[in-house]
């Protein structure tokens, strides 16, 4: 009756159990859980808007800390990972189509990776990389609007035909408060300054293929470069991505084989990370009368920046160029409400703990 009168509600409970059995920073496991509770709000069933829409998001995450105690990737081994245990207000925003659906704003707390920078057969996999690419999601104070803290949006899309959209938004530059990671926050200070991205892509029979931009407005400090006065010379913090997706095989609609190929860069003067790539083939339906069942295999890479690993080294720490991981995964739906995955990563040069300083070159696995 709420769905007829509007409301879509969804509940997902995920839990992951994570071990480390070689290499990184010690052995050893975690269990780490997440809780989703969505709200979806026709506007024109709920309050008679046409092509409005209202959508809530309520976020638990608890649980131990599998890669930074264990592994130490600077790419993260699971994207429900977080440094802070918390509930919060994730996500709370209203949009409006215009034009028969063909352009449409969104305003609110916005998760930008919902919208921008998605590959959609790369969701599979648990490594957090292959959800935004790692160099975007080392940016900013308090990272980029993503999971597991939102900042204020607004966005617009235009889709003038079924295959082409271009897209545009601008967020508060500092998600949430740092100093305060737990519980929802949203402080506008005109100093943080703002976060502006467009994306132009398309989606056609002959694949899916997109080119991203995105820009801070404030500047940060070059890692290495210094003024006459000795302070950190600023410098902005701006990258590019580009991402093809294809089917490469169907054998029918519930059978298929589909590959795909991400790269990202950023500004090494203030990044972490310069520059990283991913790539990964998925099956759906690879076991026969189990349409879903999914089975991948994908491979990714983050160059560090040489200036950041050059203020490593003046602090006394080594750092590797680059780090690798490796990650197998098979998925199914045991029942209509479960879905069961397990998933291998093996990972060359871990290297975001200084506890990896004197062992940078050993694997995790």
């Amino acid at each position: 009756k709420l769905y007829q009168h509007g409301l879509d509600a969804q509940l997902v409970y995920r839990a992951d159990g994570i071990n480390n059995s070689s290499g990184g920073i010690k052995k050893g496991g975690y269990a780490l859980g997440n809780v989703d509770l969505k709200f979806s709000i026709d506007g024109e069933k709920l309050y008679n808007q046409p092509g409005s829409k209202i959508f809530i998001y309520f976020l638990n995450n608890h649980g131990g800390q599998p890669n930074s105690k264990k592994v130490g990737s600077v790419q993260g081994v699971d994207n429900i990972e977080v440094a802070t245990k918390t509930t919060k207000l994730y996500e709370a925003w209203i949009s409006q189509d215009f034009l028969d659906g063909k352009f449409s704003i969104l305003t609110g707390l916005h998760d930008l990776n919902s919208e921008f920078y998605v590959t959609p057969s790369a969701g599979l996999f648990i490594a957090s990389t292959y959800g935004i690419g790692s160099e975007f999601a080392a940016t900013g104070e308090n990272g980029p609007s993503i999971f597991p803290t939102t900042s204020l949006a607004f966005r617009a899309k235009l889709q003038p035909t079924d295959t082409f959209y271009l897209q545009a938004a601008v967020f508060d530059a500092i998600a949430g408060n740092p100093d305060k990671p737990k519980g929802t926050h949203i402080h506008l200070k005109k100093k943080d300054g703002s976060l502006l991205i467009t994306e132009i892509g398309t989606n056609s029979d002959f694949g899916n293929y997109l080119v991203g931009l995105w820009q801070y407005t404030k500047k940060f400090d070059d890692y290495v470069n210094v003024d006459t006065n000795g302070d950190p010379v600023k410098k902005s913090s701006h990258g590019a991505y580009t991402m093809a997706e294809k089917i490469l095989y169907k054998h029918d609609e519930n059978t298929y084989l589909t590959g795909f190929f991400r790269f990202g860069k950023a500004n090494k003067s203030v990044s972490m990370i310069d520059y990283s790539w991913s790539s990964g083939l998925v099956c759906n339906g690879f076991i026969s009368g189990r349409n879903d069942s999914q089975i991948g295999i994908a491979v990714s890479q983050a160059y560090l920046s040489k200036k950041y690993r050059q203020s490593q080294l003046d602090s006394g720490f080594k750092t590797p160029k680059q780090e690798t991981d490796l990650e197998f995964t098979v998925s199914d739906k045991l029942m209509p409400w479960l879905q069961v995955q397990p998933n291998i990563q093996y990972i060359f040069n871990p290297a975001t703990s200084i506890e990896l300083e004197k062992k940078y070159l050993n694997n995790a696995f």
